[in-house]
């Protein structure tokens, strides 16, 4: 993914596809790419094979194989040496920054690595960050000049602080600080290691020096559409951003709601509906892609649809962030008793999110109780949290969900 000339499916995306029985062109009509590469990897002590194979997902023939070996100390070189091989059999442009970025030896430490990636195949669908972080101070742990370790969990730790729905995290104001800090110190570690990081840049905010970097991750992607669409206003160019983004990750629903979500912000309904409906086909019994959906509908109008979708979150045991886009998608066609009934089984539930300002901003809001829903917002304002209610409220105050309380 660090060659510019090649566009890389995730690893949430592929890790769908294990111990498939479709054949590699059924697999290359689905991500609609060009070629596949599959392999194996067998350990013996310290050594490491990999066996791998490039296959043209048209016809299925072999473009090349090979099979590498090393001690595992030696892994960055197998990777960059896979690299070149597949650069080269693609005719892609490989720069030599880019494969000293691929060849540079991380870590010299083969179970610190091993964290390391144990770390990162852990994230995406709004999975817990717990075992995330668990496994990557392990890594540092194992070695404290493992910049590539300190970078994700800065980056992880972000996405805590400003998204509770991707982390499971407490939706408390402390907590969302106490990760807002662990993010800076984590890139600031990465960043003395290595000025070059991607990830610390990421939860630094250097989005575009990120992009030059990784043009291919669809985090730094998505993280540069945010750039493009609310601080700097090209709109369309952000909206290709995360439409690369969804080709080169389009089985992480989380990746599918980012994109859905900046669609919403931007009144962009039947693309934001479409994208919503993927995220769905991903996870079908996800009630928060449902909750997405309704709340979506319901802004553009169809009633039918937000209905169907809002009812079929609602029989799917709804988080939090469910909750509030279900009985948001009630008020916004007219229901408030639904409205109610789904703010009070989040209150006899006990939600973590009556801690939320914002949350209750929201379901007040939603239940018609404009007077107590603007108190809530003022203390968002006030307080400086969350984050994304901040982030709503900045960029979105002409957008039709403020519409019951902008008078």
């Amino acid at each position: 993914s660090k060659v510019r000339d090649l566009a890389v499916i995730a690893r949430t995306t592929m890790t769908t596809y294990a111990n498939t029985s479709k054949s590699v062109p059924e697999i290359g009509r689905e991500l609609r790419v060009g070629s596949v590469m599959e392999g194996s990897v067998r350990y013996a002590g310290n050594r490491v094979r990999i066996t791998a194979q490039l296959i043209d997902a048209n016809s299925g023939t072999q473009l090349w194989s090979d099979a590498f070996e090393a001690d595992l100390e030696d892994i960055f070189g197998i990777q960059l040496a896979i690299a070149s091989r597949l650069s080269e059999a693609l005719e892609a442009e490989f720069s030599a920054t880019e494969k000293a970025s691929i060849g540079e030896v991380a870590t010299s430490n083969p179970e610190a690595y091993s964290q390391y990636l144990l770390g990162m195949s852990l994230t995406g669908n709004f999975a817990p960050m717990a075992p995330v972080h668990e496994a990557l101070e392990k890594a540092v742990a194992l070695d404290p000049e493992f910049a590539a370790a300190y970078a994700f969990n800065a980056m992880m730790y972000g996405y805590e602080a400003n998204y509770a729905q991707f982390t499971g995290a407490s939706y408390n104001a402390d907590a969302s600080l106490r990760s807002a800090q662990l993010s800076f110190e984590n890139a600031q570690r990465a960043l003395l290691l290595d000025p070059d990081q991607p990830f610390a840049l990421l939860a630094t905010g250097d989005f575009e020096r990120a992009y030059r970097i990784n043009p291919n991750d669809y985090r730094v992607l998505s993280s540069l559409a945010f750039l493009r669409i609310w601080t700097e206003g090209r709109v369309e160019e952000g909206i290709a951003l995360l439409t690369r983004s969804a080709e080169i990750n389009p089985a992480d629903t989380a990746n599918l709601w980012y994109f859905s979500d900046h669609l919403f912000g931007l009144q962009r309904w039947e693309h934001a509906i479409r994208v919503a409906q993927d995220g769905i086909r991903v996870a079908p019994e996800a009630a928060f892609g449902h909750a997405n959906l309704a709340r979506i509908a319901a802004a553009a109008g169809d009633h039918a649809l937000a209905r169907s979708s809002a009812e079929a979150a609602e029989s799917l045991d709804p988080g939090a962030y469910a909750m509030v886009d279900i009985a948001a998608a009630y008020e916004h066609i007219g229901d408030l008793d639904a409205a109610r009934r789904v703010f009070e089984r989040a209150q006899r539930e006990g939600r973590a999110a009556l801690q939320d300002p914002f949350w209750l901003y929201r379901m007040h809001r939603a239940v018609g109780e404009v007077d107590i829903a603007l108190d809530y917002l003022e203390k968002v304002v006030t307080s400086r949290w969350p984050i994304a209610g901040l982030h709503e409220f900045q960029y979105g105050k002409d957008h039709p969900v403020f519409d019951r309380v902008r008078s």
